[in-house]
């Protein structure tokens, strides 16, 4: 969303608002960083969340750029970058909030990023990232110290996991089963062929298909 108003177009070398105090410059991606919300109100008429929007990305942000910018306002349970634009998960409205008043403006990599609290919110409260866009597998074996942050960092091995969740199945006795959404079908079967009869927290893990595949590739 673009926030600059005709004034700032006009002006594109001007790196903060008229009156605006300048705020020091803390990483190396930085440029003129200042926060535009100095006002509360401005949050307030976004609503508030755990998750931000991030526009106006540069093509060379990577997912550590923007986990290594926005890690120094708040614990972060997930990043998701598209074309052009990404959504991150704090742990807490505070931080997520504060990432929002720090970060909107910030030049990162020559383009002057927008940050704003998601208007959507995540799919499934329990687990990590926003579940249904891509490959899943279910993971049956999972020890009980297991939680979804675990079986997410697990199944990075493999390629980028955009959604983990971990629950208790009802009809075997309570087993811990975990389910693992990659961004592509490559990963998901990169998944298979790697993780799947791993151990994860001292537990042999089995993968399947969603759709009821057996373990491993071509299952």
């Amino acid at each position: 969303v673009e926030k600059q108003n005709s004034h700032e177009r006009e002006n594109p070398e001007q790196g903060t608002k008229q009156g605006a105090a300048q705020e020091p410059v803390c990483s190396p991606w930085h440029s003129n960083a200042t926060s535009k919300f100095a006002d509360q109100r401005s949050i307030n008429k976004m609503g508030r969340g755990t998750r931000v929007y991030i526009g106006h990305l540069s093509p060379r942000i990577r997912e550590r750029d923007l986990d290594y910018e926005f890690s120094r306002y708040g614990k972060i349970k997930d990043v998701t970058i598209k074309s052009g634009f990404a959504f991150i998960e704090f742990d807490r409205t505070e931080d997520a909030e504060y990432a929002v008043r720090k970060m909107d403006g910030v030049n990162l990599e020559g383009s002057r990023i927008s940050v704003e609290f998601a208007k959507e919110a995540p799919s499934r409260g329990g687990g990590g990232g926003r579940g249904g866009d891509g490959f899943r597998l279910t993971a049956e074996g999972l020890s009980a110290y297991t939680s979804w942050q675990d079986l997410k960092d697990w199944g990075r091995k493999a390629g980028k996991v955009m959604y983990t969740d971990v629950f208790s199945s009802k009809d075997r006795g309570g087993e811990k089963k975990g389910i693992l959404e990659y961004a592509t079908r490559e990963e998901m079967e990169e998944a298979l062929d790697i993780l799947h009869d791993s151990e994860l927290h001292n537990n042999r893990i089995k993968l399947y298909k969603e759709n009821g595949g057996g373990g491993g590739r071509g299952g």
